[in-house]
């Protein structure tokens, strides 16, 4: 998408243009190429530019995914469900499928944290596929302290996952290379730890509701783990899973060293599944912590 604007000034070229705007030279190069950078600008010419050029890390208040909920909001977080098929965060301007445009109408000042970042003041990200619980930090100070330890303040990271078969209690561990968009096992690599708990066996589904325990934190660790014991998420195309109406994996618990821990209790689409109410998926759910 293209806006207009008038030059106010006369410019040898187009580069120094864009850098009395305030852009920086990467920039400006990321989005004219070497001729339209040199391009003379007069007094008064109309010219058109991208607009992820001119909304550089600004956030689209347009929304067009699928429902979130905000579940709570205090002196240091907001907490929301991200619903599933939508992105944590925009990549440019023009991304409006995402949890901050989504935040942008009614809960603007969460995103002036980390402003010269698309992620905001997001602790961590979920997947697209994936539902489930988000945190952002409301405070720069208090966000650069989590980041800069999360995997050692967050004591407490649990999933609901729906895997074909009747998968066993165990540990899983192996080296992930996540270097491309599909993430594979190698002899080395980052190092992927989870634990996994069966809640129950539905054999009329030959379905496992399973809690997953997530040490790390690394892009698609659970789904490439539970690849590797031949029980793939439901749904999970990418990681061989069978095909479903979504990939049914969901991010249901978030502790964090004193300063509590929170919950995404929405989960109709595992109970619609599974043919449970709400309150027994919510009460089998709870039935495990793990120690």
């Amino acid at each position: 998408m293209k806006i207009k604007f008038c030059s106010l000034k006369t410019y040898s070229n187009r580069e120094e243009l864009y850098k009395d705007f305030g852009f920086s030279k990467q920039r400006i190069k990321k989005y004219l190429n070497a001729k339209q950078r040199q391009y003379c600008v007069r007094e008064k010419d109309e010219l058109e530019a991208d607009i992820n050029l001119m909304n550089h890390l600004r956030i689209s208040p347009e929304y067009t995914g699928n429902e979130c909920i905000v579940l709570e909001e205090n002196e240091n977080f907001l907490i929301l469900h991200k619903a599933q098929k939508i992105h944590s965060h925009p990549l440019s301007y023009n991304e409006s499928n995402n949890v901050l445009s989504f935040l942008r109408k009614n809960h603007y000042k969460v995103l002036n944290v980390n402003n010269h970042k698309y992620d905001r003041g997001l602790l961590y990200r979920l997947d697209f596929e994936t539902s489930g619980l988000l945190i952002i930090c409301k405070d720069n100070y208090l966000y650069e302290d989590l980041r800069s330890h999360y995997n050692k303040v967050a004591k407490v990271k649990e999933y609901l996952a729906l895997v074909n078969g009747h998968v066993t209690d165990q540990s899983i561990y192996d080296y992930l290379d996540t270097s491309k968009k599909v993430v594979t096992i190698k002899d080395e690599g980052q190092e992927g730890n989870i634990d996994i708990k069966n809640l129950k066996f539905f054999e009329d589904l030959n379905i496992s509701l399973i809690k997953v325990r997530l040490h790390e934190g690394l892009r698609h660790q659970i789904r490439v783990l539970l690849q590797t014991i031949k029980f793939p998420i439901l749904g999970d195309i990418d990681y061989r899973g069978q095909e479903a109406s979504r990939l049914f994996l969901h991010c249901y618990k978030i502790g964090i060293d004193g300063y509590g821990t929170y919950e995404s209790k929405e989960l109709s689409c595992f109970s619609e599944k599974l043919n449970l109410s709400i309150e027994e998926l919510i009460k089998l759910t709870d039935s495990y912590s793990f120690s």
